[in-house]
């Protein structure tokens, strides 16, 4: 076997709860979490190859033909910094693997597009060059490059092709309490701003808001129920409308122009509600896509 394609799914936070900063010890600013997530059909295609002439990995990153943004462009960001590169060079520094993502995923959207190709490489690299680390070293790795990427790593994958099951995630990323498969096939839409939000400043403005303490009971009860039925809700919301204050009045929008609750998935800005709805005139770029 000397090639894995792999299809990099996106995620939601149906429901998040954040803590305050930390005050002391080496996680000084960081911030635990609770969160629901769960796995959409849209995705990213990435390609893991042995290629025994390189000295360490190649990566090839563009917006795929059919992606909903930037279709067929080069992307904005500097390659050298594409968690998929920094994942491969987890592996080993001079690791052999030539590596093409054809990205669909939104950047800076909070669907975790880059992490989930991130974690698409860590598990190809490890099946390739047969290192045999395994799932729970895989994710201790993952860590280091952010604390969605280990989400996307699970212990009972058939195969490498299929989503993560849903899960409760909770402290710094690491605690990842997997859940049921959904019973039924629940539509969500994606409302894509013409804009992103900044992880680090929509924290510095959460952190501005004197949050409560950590909502995790609530998280855990949450994800008991079906998506339909639960009170689904993120505490970074307010912050990333702070951060991009024209979030908010989106939001209204498709909550009128839908007559559902629309969430802000992660730090945003991208948008969701459960069901299947038409396009709304607000400038967005709308998705349809499913939990899978």
């Amino acid at each position: 076997m000397d090639a894995l394609e792999i299809r990099a799914f996106a995620k939601l936070n149906l429901a998040l709860a954040v803590a305050p900063a930390e005050h002391e010890g080496p996680r000084r600013g960081w911030h635990r979490v609770c969160s629901w997530m769960h796995a959409i059909d849209l995705r990213d295609d990435v390609r893991v190859e042995v290629d025994r002439s390189l000295h360490g990995p190649v990566l090839d990153v563009r917006w795929a033909d059919d992606a909903p943004l930037h279709a067929g462009e080069a992307v904005a960001w500097d390659v050298e910094q594409d968690l998929a590169l920094r994942a491969a060079r987890l592996l080993r520094e001079a690791v052999p693997l030539r590596i093409t993502v054809r990205k669909r995923i939104p950047d800076g959207g909070g669907l975790g597009g880059g992490s989930s190709d991130a974690a698409a490489v860590l598990r190809a690299g490890d099946a390739l060059l047969g290192l045999n680390l395994g799932p729970a070293r895989l994710r201790e790795m993952a860590m280091g490059l952010g604390s969605d990427v280990a989400f996307f790593i699970d212990d009972t994958h058939p195969s490498l092709d299929t989503p993560p099951r849903p899960a409760v995630v909770a402290g710094f990323g690491e605690a990842i309490d997997r859940l049921p498969a959904p019973a039924e096939r629940v539509g969500v839409t994606l409302a894509i701003p013409p804009f992103g939000c900044a992880t680090g400043e929509v924290y510095g403005a959460f952190d501005g808001l004197c949050p409560g303490p950590l909502r995790e009971v609530a998280v855990r009860g949450l994800a008991g129920m079906s998506p339909r039925a639960a009170a689904l809700f993120n505490d970074l919301a307010a912050a990333a409308e702070v951060v991009q204050p024209t979030l908010r009045n989106l939001r209204a929008r498709l909550g009128r122009a839908w007559s559902c609750p629309v969430h802000v998935t992660g730090s945003g800005s991208v948008l969701f509600a459960l069901g299947q709805h038409d396009a709304a005139d607000t400038g967005c770029t709308i998705v349809h896509s499913e939990l899978v």
